[in-house]
C-alpha cells in the first residue's frame, strides 16, 4: 500500500471534549491533512517537545525514549496503519541492528514518541482519502504578532497583550513549576494564533 508522509502541523483545543486537543497532521507537499482528538497529558507531550521546553522532571515519553536508547532500540518511523469507527490505529516501527520490531501503539503516544526520536510519521493513502480534508485556510506562523490577526480573541484573554517571545517565556516557567494547568493554557494560545 502506498505510505504518504505527515507532519505535526498544529494543535488547538477541541470545542467537542472536555479537556481535549485536536491535533492537526498535514500531508507532506500536499494540502490534506488528518484531524484527530487527543488528550491533554499527550497533547502536552507533544508540544513540549515540538516547542524545545524541559519540564522539570521527565514525561512518560521522555522516559520511554531514555529507555529505548539503553537497549539501542531506535525509532525508525511511526505508521497510522488503521482506521475503525473514527479511531485510528498506529505502530511504532523500530529496530536494534538487523533486528526490526513493530509495537502497537495509541497514536497520540506514536506521535509524541515520534517528535521525540525526529522520525518520520506515515499513513496510507487510502486512510487519508477516507479521513483527510483539504485545506484551503491561509497560515499564520506561530510568530504571527500582527494586531489584526490578534484582535478576534475576547477582552478576558490573559495573554492578549503577550508577544509570542513573551508566551514562549512564560510557557517554560510554567513547564519548570510544573504547573501544566496554566502551561496547557499558553499552550493553546500560541496554537490559537497559529490556526486564526
Amino acid at each position: 500500500m502506498q505510505k504518504v508522509k505527515l507532519v505535526v502541523h498544529s494543535m488547538t483545543e477541541s470545542l467537542h471534549a472536555n479537556g481535549s486537543q485536536l491535533i492537526f497532521l498535514r500531508e507532506v507537499g500536499g494540502k490534506r491533512e488528518l484531524t484527530m482528538v487527543i488528550g491533554q497529558f499527550e497533547s502536552n507531550a507533544i508540544s513540549t517537545e515540538l516547542e524545545h521546553m524541559k519540564p522539570a522532571r521527565p514525561l512518560t515519553h521522555d522516559l520511554l525514549k531514555s529507555i529505548m536508547r539503553a537497549m539501542q532500540l531506535e525509532l525508525e518511523e511511526i505508521l497510522i496503519h488503521d482506521l475503525k469507527e473514527g479511531v485510528f490505529f498506529s505502530q511504532l516501527h523500530c529496530k536494534r541492528g538487523s533486528d526490526q520490531f513493530q509495537f502497537d501503539s495509541r497514536t497520540s503516544d506514536a506521535i509524541a514518541m515520534a517528535v521525540r526520536f525526529r522520525c518520520p510519521i506515515y499513513t496510507y493513502e487510502k486512510i487519508l482519502q477516507q479521513a483527510g480534508t483539504v485545506i484551503e485556510r491561509e497560515e499564520y506562523s506561530l510568530e504571527t504578532t500582527d494586531d489584526e490577526n490578534l484582535g478576534d480573541k475576547q477582552p478576558s484573554n490573559p495573554f492578549l497583550g503577550k508577544r509570542v517571545e513573551e508566551l514562549k517565556e512564560m510557557l517554560k516557567l510554567a513547564l519548570d513549576n510544573e504547573d501544566y494547568e496554566k502551561a496547557a493554557e499558553i499552550r493553546d494560545e500560541l496554537s490559537r494564533r497559529l490556526l486564526d
